[in-house]
């Protein structure tokens, strides 16, 4: 999923007093706040800005409004910046996807740079929907590393799939992926709860093997569109990386248009 949610938002529920009407739409943009608790010591921050742009217009009638675009096939291009307080880092991915009816392709790049030590990754990932509201993917990557001026690189390939569920005026999406590189293995798996088309709420974890070491994550939140083209959600992790206590808040705000 494709991102995670703070499950304390479930007792927000009933704030949700009026549902929004639904409003279509052709681009998204977002801005995020990060905040981050390390167990070794110190905290840090990150901001970051998104945007998506649509090749067609995204319906939402009678579909959860976060899930539009998946239900709705609708293929884009996107691009995201972050940058890292005190850790001086920042980050940059592009990307697009598009649909040949009931097959999905998809590329990405994303770029890391810490003044020091550079990654660069490529990503191409490929699908096909079963139904109407379950896709399976295949995906490879290739990460190069640029650190104290030696080269290397990583190969990476992931399986995955992503459902939603429709209970008769609720919605279910539940996803997961294996992700398996030479140095690292993810499973990840997550769950939300619509409890309206504008309210949803979930958790989510990831188990990291890494040299031999088990570690879990685990990530809680909700997301909630105040009206049809502005949300608002927030995001807890335990674990964040795999790393035992080591926590992260995040919160993104988001326009429609």
């Amino acid at each position: 999923m494709k991102k995670t949610y703070l499950a304390m938002a479930v007792a927000a529920a009933s704030f949700v007093a009026q549902p929004a009407l639904a409003q279509d739409y052709q681009m998204e943009a977002g801005l995020s706040y990060t905040s981050y608790d390390f167990d070794a010591g110190g905290d840090d921050s990150a901001i970051g800005v998104d945007f998506r742009y649509n090749f067609e217009t995204v319906s939402t009638a009678g579909k959860p409004l976060a899930e539009a675009q998946f239900l709705g096939r609708n293929g884009g291009v996107n691009l995201g910046y972050t940058t890292v307080d005190k850790a001086d880092t920042t980050a940059l991915n592009v990307g697009g996807d598009y649909w040949f009816e009931d097959i999905y392709v998809a590329l990405s790049y994303v770029n890391f740079d810490d003044g020091t030590d550079k990654e660069g990754a490529i990503g191409l990932k490929a699908g096909y929907m079963i139904d109407d509201n379950l896709r399976v993917h295949v995906g490879f990557s290739n990460k190069g590393y640029v650190e104290n001026f030696g080269v290397s690189d990583e190969n990476t390939i992931s399986l995955g799939a992503k459902y939603i569920a429709d209970l008769g005026g609720n919605f279910i999406n539940f996803e997961g992926e294996y992700i398996n590189s030479s140095d690292y293995k993810v499973f990840s798996a997550s769950g939300d709860f619509y409890f309206t088309n504008e309210f949803s709420a979930g958790v989510g974890f990831q188990k990291y093997d890494i040299t031999g070491m088990d570690k879990m994550a685990v990530d809680l939140g909700a997301k909630y569109f105040v009206m049809p083209n502005v949300s608002g959600e927030v995001a807890y992790t335990l674990n964040a990386g795999g790393i035992d206590k080591n926590t992260g808040i995040n919160l993104r705000l988001a326009a429609r248009f």
